[in-house]
């Protein structure tokens, strides 16, 4: 017994124009050999087209991370140091111990930071030390050296 093989009188299914045109350049590109990248960028324009692209959670997710982002830039504070006599100070993140100042001021000197994550500040002379953060003047409690957390 032979198999018979009959074409199929309907198509299986339809492509529009754009998805058609895709195509034709997909195969363009591969005959030509062109550079990789532009293949892989063609692969990802015809997953869009025929819906194999993400799914809207992804795309929540991806606002979220942007949204979340745009805050912490937008949180940026003003850290001002000042000296009534000689101090030497060291401002560095938590995070990644980042120096953000390092040196020593004098009576009447200031510096002023842009902070925009938790950072450890260290200090000889506390006694000579103020420190304005988040609208509010702060002196240490302590005299000699020691370390504050900024959050």
């Amino acid at each position: 017994m032979g198999l018979n093989h009959q074409p199929r009188s309907q198509p299986v299914g339809s492509i529009n124009s754009v998805t058609r045109s895709a195509l034709h350049y997909a195969i363009h590109l591969i005959d030509r050999k062109k550079m990789k990248i532009e293949q892989i960028t063609l692969f990802a324009v015809l997953s869009l087209l025929v819906g194999c692209a993400t799914t809207p959670e992804v795309q929540t997710t991806e606002t979220e991370e942007v949204n979340s982002s745009l805050q912490q830039v937008e949180q940026v504070e003003t850290l001002t140091i000042r000296a009534s006599g000689s101090v030497y100070v060291l401002v560095k993140t938590k995070s990644n111990n980042e120096q953000l100042f390092r040196g020593t001021l004098g009576d009447g000197d200031n510096t002023t930071l842009e902070v925009d994550e938790p950072v450890d500040v260290l200090f000889t002379a506390g006694e000579h030390l103020v420190l304005e953060w988040k609208g509010e003047e702060m002196k240490p409690n302590t005299t000699g050296t020691a370390k504050l957390t900024l959050k």
